[in-house]
């Protein structure tokens, strides 16, 4: 569990997107997985690590299709803001690590 607060990291995501030019279906992907982890939350306590079945974050996207999740989600591991690990040959959800822009020490 890391310590977030959640205004500042709103702060600093909004001033990333300026920052490193985050397309628009990058920062979607990106704030839906920070939507799932402040949900997932007890205070200022949030999961570093998550499940997210691939079917609930295609019915949050604007875009459809595995190939465009894939490349968006590639391209945000690329960017440092995430880590992605899908397990071959099992059936279970893809697991999500966040890295977050304000986490306390």
């Amino acid at each position: 569990m890391s310590k977030i607060n959640f205004a500042d990291e709103h702060d600093n995501r909004i001033e990333f997107y300026f920052e490193h030019n985050l397309s628009a279906n990058e920062r979607c992907l990106w704030d839906v997985l920070l939507y799932l982890a402040y949900k997932r939350a007890t205070g200022i306590e949030w999961p570093d690590s998550f499940y997210v079945p691939n079917k609930l974050l295609l019915g949050s996207m604007p875009f459809e299709g595995m190939d465009t999740l894939e490349r968006v989600r590639k391209s945000l591991v690329n960017k440092g803001l995430i880590t992605y690990k899908n397990e071959e040959n099992v059936k279970s959800s893809p697991i999500y690590t966040l890295h977050y822009l304000t986490k306390e020490k």
